[in-house]
Formats: C-alpha cells, structure tokens, sequence
C-alpha cells in the first residue's frame, strides 16, 4: 500500500491540469472576488432596520413593545427603526419597500417580509432571529414563572442585554454577504476533486484504461489498490485546498478562521466528500472518461450554483422551493460549515452538517468500492 501511495502521489504531482483546476483556479477565482469586493464592506453604512409593528394582542405587545425600543433607542448599536401601524398600513409600506418587515404581535410574535428581495436578505434574517429569540425567551419566562417565581426578576434582567448584545455582534457582524462567496469557494475547490476520485475509478476498471487493464491482471489485491489511492489523492488534494485556503487568509487578508482546528478539519471532510463523490461516478457506469468527467464537472458546478456561488441568495430561494435539497447538497453543506463556525456560538448546525457530510463519504465509498470489485472482462 505505502508504493502505491507513493507512487500515487508522484503521479499527481505531474499533473498540472489537476493542479490547476484544484490549486490555480480557485486562487485565481479569490483573487477576483477580493478585487470585485474590495472596499464595498468598508463603504457600506449599516443602519437601521425600518420595521413595522402591529398590535394584535395588548397584553403580549407591551412586553414585546420593551424589547424591539431596547433595539431601537441604543445609538451605537441601533437595529430597529420603529413604527406602530395598522395592518393595512404596514403592508402598504412593505409592498412599496419603505420597511423591511413587519413584527406582527398575537399570542406570538410573527414576522413577514417580502419574497425576492436579495438586497434585504441579511435584514430580513436580523428580524427572524430577533422574533426567534423573543418568543423562544418567552415561552421560558413562562416556564420559569410557574416553576421557580424567584428567578423571574434576574432572568428578565439578563435577557435583554443578551439578546441585544448576540443580534448586534453576531448576526451583523458575521453575516457578511460578501463572505459568503469565499465560503461557496472553497466549496467548489473541494467539490472539483471529484475529478480525481473519478479517476482512481477508471484507473482501476479494465475497460476504461490501459492502466486498468495492467492491475486487472495484477496480483496486487485491488482494494489495498484502491484504498492507496484513495489516500494518497485525499491527501495531495487536502493540501492544494489548504494553501488556497491559506492563500485566501493570509495574502487576500479574508477572515475565515475562527476555530482554526475546526476549519482545517472541515476543509479535510470536504475534501474528501468530492474524492468519494467523483469515485462513486467513475464506477458507476462504463461511460467514457470524458463523459464521467463532464458529469462531475456538471453536477459540482450546480451544486455550487445552488449554494449561492454566483448568485448569492440562491440557497434562501432553494430553501423556499425545495428545502429538502439544501440538506443534501454538498456544497451547501460545505459553505454553511465554515458559515456556521464563523456566526454561531454554539457547535449544533456544525455538527449537523459535518455528520451529513460523513454519511456522504460513507455510501460514496461503499458504493464506489461495490461497484468497482464487481467488475468482470469476458477479455483484456
């Protein structure tokens, strides 16, 4: 196994067109996307959501009143502008796009913005999060006070100062638009190495290569063949995506290293959910080379679309149509990793993600290995 490795790895390193869409392209790629951005975040002034609130319910509108003007009346970090309309009146102003939402207050808080509006994705999320927050800490205020009445006092305290504190510097700070593009990125760097999972399938199927036909008839047992190979391309492609990534920090000055450890790891799943992936198409049929490289190509290249690489609220359009597809797609499940270890403070979104991912690389591998043991030749 360890000359297979080796040898693995020589080979690639004497592959340029490899090296270029796993290495050069993406850097290259960055580099636009630094230029196409640069300055924009610095230039934009974030101010203060116009928002519109409808009273449905007295009681629970004045408890919900105290919070949204908390929001509003801080001058250093002021989220909400306010108004107290009717419901007629406020979905006038959203339809005529002179506020970005509307916090209607029943026995809950609900909010409703308007569809299709990419310009106001990142304010529209502010308020979700907000009326997330809100009626989620309500339902606890309810609890407590029928369970333990003596801890109401401080928990009302402490509320107020937490929610402000975790929609200010959490969700605006790191929900920047523009980041996303670099998440999508290395997304897409990780997804191309199905061209080289796709190729340690062909190399090993007789009827697609000559150095297929050459191991068919080799004494070496395939699957130490294979599992050689597999390792030695996730590791070559692990570390083409490692320095785009590190080109990206350290030269494009991009922040996406909060959790270091954690982000060298998803960078490692990723990778190798891209080799397991394209090793599952190359063995899945006995189409060409050409033709399995165009469907890896073609399928890594829509599932990149679809996570928002070249139009950046295509994941909240998916999420509208067909949900269920975000949560199989691995480039959403990719992006969103980084994503979520840059916003949130907790690890039950990462986990979730990476757990997907995992299962991925499992039945690619399986199904790869499956398929590719399976192969019998009438001649060579």
């Amino acid at each position: 196994m360890l000359h297979t490795i080796k040898y693995s790895f020589l080979r690639l390193l004497r592959n340029k067109e490899e090296i270029f869409w796993i290495l050069c392209f993406p850097i290259i790629l960055a580099i636009f996307f630094k230029a196409g951005f640069s300055g924009i975040n610095d230039s934009e002034k974030i101010s203060p959501i116009p928002v519109g609130i409808v009273s449905e319910n007295k009681e629970n509108f004045e408890s919900f009143k105290k919070v949204a003007e908390s929001l509003e009346e801080n001058n250093d970090t002021q989220l909400l502008k306010i108004q107290y309309i009717s419901k007629e009146k406020a979905y006038e102003l959203l339809k005529s796009n002179k506020i970005d939402g509307i916090l209607t207050v029943k026995d809950k808080v609900t909010v409703t913005v308007s569809a299709g509006m990419s310009d106001k994705a990142i304010n529209q999320s502010i308020l979700n999060s907000i009326v997330k927050q809100y009626n989620t800490s309500k339902n606890a205020f309810l609890e407590v006070a029928a369970k333990h009445p003596e801890k109401l006092t401080s928990m009302i305290s402490n509320t107020s100062e937490i929610q402000s504190k975790e929609i200010s510097l959490t969700d605006r700070k790191n929900s920047d638009t523009f980041t996303q593009y670099f998440y999508n990125l290395l997304a897409m760097a990780c997804l191309f190495t199905s061209m080289a999972g796709m190729r340690i399938s062909i190399d090993n199927q007789g009827n697609l290569s000559l150095l297929g036909s050459r191991r068919c008839i080799s004494p070496t047992n395939k699957l130490i063949s294979v599992i050689g190979e597999l390792i030695s391309f996730t590791g070559f492609n692990f570390i083409c995506n490692f320095i785009a990534y590190l080109f990206i920090v350290i030269v494009l000055k991009i922040d996406l290293t909060p959790h270091f450890p954690l982000a060298v790891l998803t960078l490692f799943i990723s990778t190798l959910t891209g080799i397991s992936f394209g090793f599952f198409v190359g063995a899945f049929s006995s189409a060409s080379e050409n033709i399995k490289n165009a469907i890896c190509m073609s399928l890594s290249m829509l599932f990149c679309f679809m996570s928002g690489l070249m139009i950046g609220n295509m994941k909240i359009v998916v999420e509208k149509i067909f949900p269920v597809f975000n949560k199989i797609n691995p480039a959403v499940l990719i992006s969103d990793s980084f994503y979520s270890l840059s916003v949130y403070n907790t690890f039950e979104r990462y986990c979730q993600n990476i757990i997907t991912l995992v299962i991925m690389i499992t039945a690619f591998t399986i199904g790869g290995f499956l398929l590719t043991r399976r192969k019998k030749y009438a001649s060579l």
